[in-house]
């Protein structure tokens, strides 16, 4: 038990300050903690989009949210986004330099076309 409440002494030299520091090893490692929120821009994110707005924290605010319309085309009723209904997948990769979704670089032109179509050696015949 001993061991376990036995706490270890790091001393530190940084920007020639001397830091003394005092606990397990794990807490005073500078990787080991976590953040709960970041408020990263949207450059320095891995999807490259801004952050959507939390989940409601109160679980009443969850449960009555309000959005109890029924939508026919649903298999049931409490599944908001079943076959993809209500959710802007294009729309999102589009905004990123780098889409995180191979699917999303298949089947869609480019916004800028290298190649401009050139009419000039075009042949155009008459028939009559």
């Amino acid at each position: 038990m001993e061991e376990q409440t036995k706490k270890t002494v790091i001393d530190v030299e940084s920007h020639g300050e001397l830091f003394h520091l005092e606990g397990r090893p794990c807490s005073l490692s500078a990787f080991s903690h976590v953040p709960t929120g970041r408020s990263l821009p949207k450059e320095r994110t891995y999807f490259n989009s801004p952050k959507k707005p939390d989940k409601p924290s109160c679980v009443y605010d969850a449960v009555f949210s309000g959005h109890e319309e029924l939508n026919q085309k649903l298999h049931r009723c409490d599944r908001r986004h079943a076959k993809l209904i209500g959710l802007h997948t294009y729309e999102e990769e589009a905004t990123k330099a780098v889409p995180s979704l191979s699917s999303s670089e298949y089947g869609h032109r480019l916004g800028n076309q290298f190649d401009p179509r050139n009419r000039s050696h075009a042949r155009i015949m008459l028939v009559e």
